[in-house]
């Protein structure tokens, strides 16, 4: 029986990233899974990322915002980070903004949910080179300011 070599290319490639695991994912434990679908559901497109035996990431789109939410191997949600629009911010942390960083940009926004800690604003704001990230609580209080560059 002949087989002629441009058969066997494309089955080699798929054998090949089958073993890699490039196309896929990593399983997180059990735990993880049953804790991520009572807080999320069964969603779509989930990507995992294990960081050690220890920490699960998914990456995932949660009401149209990209979102990762990490957890612990047992199952225990550790906390979620969501990306918001600039006009998804509160009111109370625009006008901290507003007064404390006159003449900052508003450039990227994370919604900072952590288990026993609560709801925090991750912002990103540019006045001129000068770059900030700063932690706003949810009633407007600033929590951390670091410039980056």
């Amino acid at each position: 029986m002949k087989v002629k070599g441009s058969a066997i290319v494309p089955v080699l490639l798929i054998l090949i990233a089958s073993c890699t695991g490039k196309n896929s994912s990593p399983k997180p434990a059990q735990a993880v899974l049953t804790s991520f679908e009572t807080q999320y559901g069964k969603e779509q497109g989930v990507q995992w990322e294990l960081s050690g035996d220890t920490i699960s990431m998914a990456s995932f789109k949660y009401d149209g915002h990209p979102v990762k939410a990490y957890f612990e191997k047992k199952g225990n949600w550790l906390k979620s980070e969501t990306e918001l629009s600039s006009s998804e911010i509160p009111e109370v942390v625009i006008k901290t903004v507003v007064n404390a960083y006159r003449g900052s940009s508003i450039y990227r926004t994370l919604q900072v949910d952590e288990s026993g800690k609560g709801r925090t604003y991750r912002l990103s704001l540019k006045s001129g080179r000068q770059v900030s990230l700063v932690c706003f609580s949810s009633d407007g209080v600033i929590v951390a300011d670091t410039i980056t560059r």
